[in-house]
Order: structure tokens, then C-alpha cells, then sequence
């Protein structure tokens, strides 16, 4: 049957086909994009909180770095007070 002969039946059968054949493929995108999102934001929040523990590690250690550094001018401080004190007394 070539298009002229087909009947209003065949015709929106056909279009009904298509139509579901179209829904259905809109669908899987749908879902597969869903996917995808859920994978990337699941992704996103590991890394974040991959993030957030080593800015805490750096945070630490920069704390650790301060306190030696404060410890080491206190150090050389009364080491240079220490001289001082001997170079007077002599």
C-alpha cells in the first residue's frame, strides 16, 4: 500500500507507533541522563570531602610549622640573651 491508499486507521497507527517509538527513546535519555547526573554529583561529594579533609591536614601541619618556628625564635632568643648575659659578666 503506497501512501494514498493507506486508510485514517493506518495512518494514525503508524503515527501512534512512532510517536511510542520516540516517547520510549525520550525516556532512556531521560533516564540515562538522570544517571549521569547522580553518578557526577556522588563523584562531586567525594572529592569535596577529599577537599575538606586535606584543608584540614594543611591546616594542621601549618599550625604544627607556626608553633616550630615560634619555639625556634624563642629559642635563638634566649640563646642570643644567654651570650649576651656571658659577654657582660666578663
Amino acid at each position: 500500500m503506497d501512501k494514498e491508499t493507506k486508510s485514517p486507521l493506518d495512518l494514525v497507527t503508524e503515527l501512534l507507533a512512532v510517536m511510542t517509538a520516540r516517547a520510549v527513546e525520550a525516556e532512556r535519555q531521560r533516564d540515562e541522563a538522570q544517571k549521569s547526573a547522580d553518578e557526577w554529583y556522588q563523584n562531586w561529594q567525594r572529592k569535596d570531602a577529599e577537599l575538606k579533609e586535606a584543608e584540614a591536614k594543611l591546616h594542621a601541619e601549618i599550625g604544627e610549622h607556626q608553633e616550630t618556628r615560634r619555639q625556634l625564635r624563642e629559642a635563638l632568643n634566649n640563646q642570643e640573651g644567654d651570650q649576651d648575659h656571658g659577654k657582660g659578666n666578663h
